[in-house]
């Protein structure tokens, strides 16, 4: 009997120099089968370490038996590098009893008479919170918690009445990157979950234009949400109350109010003066008046005439403008407009202006030069032969040809003679 295992231990040390020309470690497929019978041998053969992976919350073990053999019994799990279990199996549902928290999972594999595996790579199955707090809304998933790597949708339901916001509040981690707010569809989705999510969200309760105030309409153009809460084509009512001399007496007055209906044209469609970009919004009166000739001419009859130096540039910027109710006069951006003089461009900068032939669409090619693009949402109000003044207007010495081209309702351009016309205006927020 010595001599036989005399010879084996021989046969084993020979091998083990063939494998690794020293008396190193040995992995089990450079190691004859027989190494399994001895009895308190094989201290220097160490077998390969297994893998890792998951289903939802099921374990996935691959013990490695394609290199292992029969070497290997089972495997020991780790978790954040405490020993957590023993397992024979190729799966296990461990994973489910964990608690929220960080978990980064090891395992070794181990045999009979035979070294144990180096530790395996770490499987992440960290269990991350997910956090809601929810107004006027409600949320049909909200797991109480999610596991890394996982994704996450989680569709939402406003309120009867009520709509989502155009933005929310929402972090992974402590950072807002990773997390995709679909307002449109109506959901919140994370692709991969790679830490605790928290969100909050509050549903806003639609309002009309008509009943939103000036100065939130002005914070929502400034803000950038402004096309998200209204759609081109709403109307708001504005009132601008003026103060007049009374006809039959010098030293008293009187207020009259004018009632106009202003209609939302455009999303940053008008350049600011400043250059820091576009106004949020551009509004037109839907309400047209009639002015007088007067209201255009500049001084003379002459080349000082156009749009740059008319009364009715200066009575809009001017008497129209601080007429208005403080909390719109405030906060109206000035903007780029320009207009012909003789063969000059003038740019000019205005708070209130009225549109150029490009600007409402007109369908009859002109030889003048263009003066801005036409507005998302224009549309003249009034049929028949009726005729707009636009920034456009031609300049002739002739006071009987003053508006040589006049802009017609159905965006035509005609040459007239006239005195008296039909005026929109607009601003910008």
């Amino acid at each position: 009997m010595a001599n036989v295992l005399g010879n084996l231990f021989h046969d084993i040390a020979d091998a083990i120099r063939s494998k690794t020309g020293d008396t190193g470690t040995m992995k089990p497929a450079q190691f004859p089968e027989k190494i399994a019978s001895i009895t308190g041998g094989g201290g220097a053969v160490q077998l390969y370490p297994p893998t890792l992976t998951r289903t939802g919350e099921t374990l996935n073990i691959n013990m490695n038996k394609a290199q292992n053999g029969s070497f290997v019994k089972g495997v020991r799990i780790y978790d954040n590098g405490e020993l957590v279990g023993t397992y024979t199996s190729e799966t296990s549902s461990m994973i489910s009893s964990l608690p929220v928290g960080t978990h980064m999972l090891t395992a070794e594999a181990f045999g009979d008479n035979i070294l144990p595996s180096a530790q395996s790579s770490a499987l992440n199955a960290s269990k991350y919170t997910v956090s809601l707090t929810l107004s006027n809304v409600t949320a049909s998933t909200i797991p109480s918690y999610v596991i890394h790597g996982d994704s996450l949708l989680i569709p939402l339901t406003p309120a009867s009445g009520y709509a989502l916001p155009s933005t929310i509040t929402a972090t992974m981690g402590g950072s807002q990157s990773g997390i995709t707010y679909d307002a449109a569809n109506k959901r919140i989705v994370i692709n991969s979950v790679t830490g605790e999510v928290v969100i909050s969200i509050t549903a806003i309760k639609p309002v009309t234009l008509e009943e939103t105030s000036w100065e939130q309409i002005a914070d929502y153009a400034e803000d950038g949400s402004i096309s998200s809460r209204f759609k081109l084509g709403d109307t708001k009512q504005l009132t601008v109350t003026l103060r007049r001399q009374k006809s039959d007496s010098k030293n008293d007055y009187e207020d009259i109010s004018f009632t106009y209906t202003m209609e939302l044209v455009g999303f940053n469609h008008d350049d600011l003066s400043s250059g820091d970009g576009k106004a949020g919004a551009t509004f037109m009166a839907k309400t047209v008046y009639t002015a007088e000739s007067y209201y255009w001419r500049g001084g003379t009859y002459g080349n000082d005439g156009c749009w740059q130096s008319s009364y009715l540039r200066t009575s809009l910027n001017d008497i129209t403008k601080n007429s208005m109710p403080a909390e719109l006069s405030s906060r109206l951006k000035q903007v780029k407009k320009t207009c012909d003089l003789g063969t000059t461009l003038l740019e000019t900068s205005d708070y209130l202006w009225i549109p150029s032939m490009q600007e409402v669409g007109a369908t009859t090619a002109e030889t003048m030069r263009e003066h801005g693009t036409m507005y998302p949402n224009i549309a003249l109000t009034v049929s028949g032969g009726s005729r707009y003044f636009t920034r456009n207007q031609p300049q002739t010495n002739n006071s009987d040809q003053y508006f040589k081209k006049q802009l017609l309702a159905d965006g035509s351009v005609t040459n007239a003679s006239v005195h008296r016309g039909l005026v929109r205006w607009g601003f910008c927020l």
